[in-house]
Order: C-alpha cells, then structure tokens, then sequence
C-alpha cells in the first residue's frame, strides 16, 4: 500500500520507455487501492504516472502520429473496466479517430447500436460480466451492426485465435486481436486496415419484410445476375456464379444478401435458390447455342438439405430448358453442413448421381468437421471470401487460408479463391495455388445478357496484369 513504492516503479519504467508496463503498473496501484482501502491513488501518483507515460522516448509501445485516413472512422470501444476503457478511448482518439464512442458491457453496446449508432469498428474486450464478447459478437454480426471488429484481450493467445475464428465464422470482418495492455501502435496499424463493405442497414428504407421479398420474386423483381469466375491456370472465363439482385431506385442493383428478411424465412432462400436454377439453366441454354463456353454455380437454401426430391427437380428444370447438368454446380454453405439434417448426404449425393456438380461454399468459416464433410462427393471448394478480402500481409489469415487449401485439396479437386477485390487478393490467391479466382476485381456480378459481351472483351493477359481495367 506504499503510495511512494508504486510511483518509483512508474518513474523507472517511465524512462526505461516502457508505456505499457506504465500503464499496466498504474492499474495494478489503483486497483490494489480500491480493493484493499477503498481509496483512488494519490493526485502526486497520478502526476507521476501522467509525466512517465507522456515523456517516454519513442519505442514500439508509444503512440504514433495520427494514422491518415483515420479521420474519417467511427470507433466503439466495448469494455467492462473503467480505466482500459478510459484507456483505449483516449488511445483511439489520440490515432486521429473522428468518432468515439463506448460502452461498459455488451448489453449497453447493444442498446447504443440499437439506437443508430452505426460504427466501422468496434474494439471489443472478450472477458466481461453478463454478455461476454463472444455472445455480443454473434450479435453484431447477425444484426450486421458494425462494419468489423478488434479483438482486445488480456485472455491465453489459442483462446483469442478461437474467439476470432468464431467471429469470423459468423462472416464478421475481424481486423485483427491486440493484447492488453493495448498498443497504440499496434492497434493504428489494424484501424488503418479497415476497409468499409457494402451493406444495407435494418434500419434503411430499402430492408424489406418477408412479405416484400416474397412478392419481388413472384412479379420478376428479383433478377439473377452473373459473377464471372476466371480459370487461375488459363485466364479464360470458365463459370459464373448465379447472384440474385434487388434493383433500387436511388442505389441501383443491391444484393439480396444485405437484406435481413431473407433470413428470417428459410422458405424464402429455397424459392431464390429455385429461381435461381431456373434462370441459369436458361442462360446455359442461351450460351450452348452462340455464348461462351462457361458452367453456372447456384447457391443452395439450407432448407434444400431437407428437400431429397431436390434432385429430381432440379434434372427436370435442366432438360426442360436444354442445359446440361454437368455444366451447373449447386453450392451448400459449410455452415449449413454443420448442422445439417440427415438427408444431406441423401441429397447431395443424388445430384452427383444426376451429373450436377456439388460445391462447399464459404469454406473456412463454417469448421463443420473433416469427417462429416470428407462424406460428400464434392467437386469444388470455395474459399470463403471474408477470409481472403484483405488477407495479403496478415500472417495468421494467410496461414489460416494455406491450411484451408490444403484440407480442400483432399476434399475435392478444385479450390476456388473467392472475395478477390485487390491485386494484393489476386496475388495471394495465385501463391495459395487457387485454380479458379472471383470477386469484384476481376468483375462484378452483371445481368447474364451482358455476359457474352464482357467474356469477348475479356483478355486474359490482364489476369497477370492485374485483373480487370
């Protein structure tokens, strides 16, 4: 309890340039204070610890410049103990963030953000009473209530990896985790990271309900546009993804995934996904007579798992339209495999039997477990792409991708590298041994009668090149 005793430490690791063993040093004094005596620490120890982190030479612990670009952010700091809030609150803002906020718990985060609060980042402790991050996370990121997320947490380094997988999981942009005591430094450089994604808000006009939705798809609002896949080994167009599109007047075409309602009626998704099949089984149709030669990939409603006449249809649809079924792929979210019914394998099965290809998609974000999903007959892995987007650097995301492609190589025999949105995505996806590369940087999604035309435009050298122009 010697006041004097603490202050020397403070001084020492103060000019040994150590602003984290500071800070870290104060909290021990006040916290051994407040629960022992029931008092604060001293006005002269909260002078001492105030000069010993302000005059600290430059080391890797001291705080940068601001970081630009940092301005224009909006930072939640979510954190139960008041000095590492006060902490981080005042690190972040010192970065050169434009807006601050925080919040005690996870109960209180949820109310600001329930309220309009709409963040870029929130930096989130794991350890807290009450709502734990964990729980809190799987809330933001099924209310899509911020743009990404900073892991900060003084917890066992395999324990803060497993928290990140499981944000991730649940498609959750993770920026990274930084260790308490927090480093300015540290977490400039993960703030500096960030880079917003398109999304639609619950709160926008344009959130629709179930009844919206289901209406849109039987008058023809709904339209299936067209995600060009590129062969990595070739640079020839080969697929296209079967992408349904809502068209807004004031934002143009929005993707029917940022809109909430689709997930609150499992019936919905398996009429997209049947829509879907219908309309790309008549493009391949279209195509087979004077387009390119490319297949088609659908995504595949959870719902449809359940469905063991699924095949069946699915082989009608195609020969009614005069589309050959190897050329269409249906894709199951891993997510949807880890708990699937047990006609799963029934039904997956079938459509390899029937010719049609079967794809795992989101692969990496769902850990349905290898022996389940060594069970299905695939014939193509799909990276998950919150995984890839922005991965180049990042040593443990990029880790987490080689181990991933290597578990996909005994799954299937090709691994397709989604999300590619940069010529730093493109080049990670090349060095990862992908064979078939998508996302934005190679080209957007675009209604199928576009597609013949963009396919003779496209030259393949620009894959080397650096994707589209």
């Amino acid at each position: 309890f010697n006041e004097a005793a603490h202050q020397l430490r403070l001084r020492i690791l103060g000019q040994a340039g150590d602003r984290s063993g500071v800070i870290k040093a104060y909290e021990h004094c006040r916290a051994v204070l407040a629960e022992e005596l029931g008092v604060e620490p001293s006005d002269e120890t909260a002078a001492v610890f105030r000069a010993a982190t302000t005059t600290a030479p430059p080391t890797e612990a001291s705080p940068p410049a601001a970081v630009d670009g940092l301005a224009a952010l909006s930072v939640l700091v979510v954190e139960d103990h008041d000095f590492q809030r006060r902490t981080a609150v005042m690190l972040v803002r010192k970065l050169g963030v434009g807006s601050v906020s925080e919040a005690a718990d996870g109960v209180a985060a949820l109310e600001l953000l329930g309220g309009g609060l709409y963040p870029d980042v929130i930096v989130c402790d794991i350890d807290m009473p009450g709502m734990d991050g964990v729980a809190f996370i799987r809330h933001v990121a099924e209310g899509e209530l911020a743009g990404a997320v900073v892991i900060a947490s003084g917890l066992d380094a395999k324990l803060i990896r497993a928290v990140r997988s499981v944000a991730e999981g649940y498609g959750l942009q993770v920026l990274g985790a930084v260790e308490k005591p927090l480093s300015a430094r540290r977490l400039g450089e993960l703030l500096a990271a960030y880079r917003s994604r398109p999304r639609i808000h619950p709160a926008d006009p344009l959130g629709m309900s179930a009844v919206e939705v289901a209406a849109a798809l039987r008058d023809g609002r709904i339209c299936i546009h067209l995600l060009p896949g590129v062969d990595a080994s070739t640079a020839q167009v080969t697929t296209a993804d079967a992408v349904p599109r809502w068209h807004d007047q004031a934002r143009g075409w929005v993707p029917l995934g940022s809109i909430p309602a689709l997930t609150e009626r499992e019936s919905l998704l398996a009429e997209l996904s049947e829509r879907a099949l219908d309309v790309a089984c008549d493009y391949l149709s279209g195509f087979a007579r004077s387009g390119p030669d490319i297949g088609v990939c659908i995504d595949l409603a959870p719902a449809s798992l359940r469905d063991t006449s699924l095949a069946d249809r699915a082989a009608d649809v195609a020969r009614a339209r005069g589309a050959d079924p190897t050329r269409v792929t249906l894709a199951v979210d891993e997510r949807a495999l880890r708990t699937s019914p047990s006609t799963a394998l029934d039904v997956l099965t079938r459509l390899r039997v029937k010719g049609f290809g079967v794809s795992l998609d989101n692969f990496g974000a769902g850990h349905a477990s290898t022996e389940q999903l060594r069970r299905v007959p695939f014939t193509e892995v799909r990276l998950a792409p919150h995984l890839v987007t922005g991965a180049g650097g990042d040593g443990p995301r990029v880790r987490a991708l080689e181990d991933a492609v290597a578990v996909g190589r005994e799954l299937a025999g090709v691994i397709v590298g989604r999300g590619c949105e940069s010529e730093d995505d493109l080049r990670l996806l090349l060095e990862l041994g992908c064979d078939r590369v998508q996302g934005e940087f190679i080209a957007a999604a675009m209604p199928g009668e576009d597609l013949p035309g963009w396919v003779a435009a496209w030259d393949p050298l620009r894959l080397g090149s650096g994707g589209r122009e």
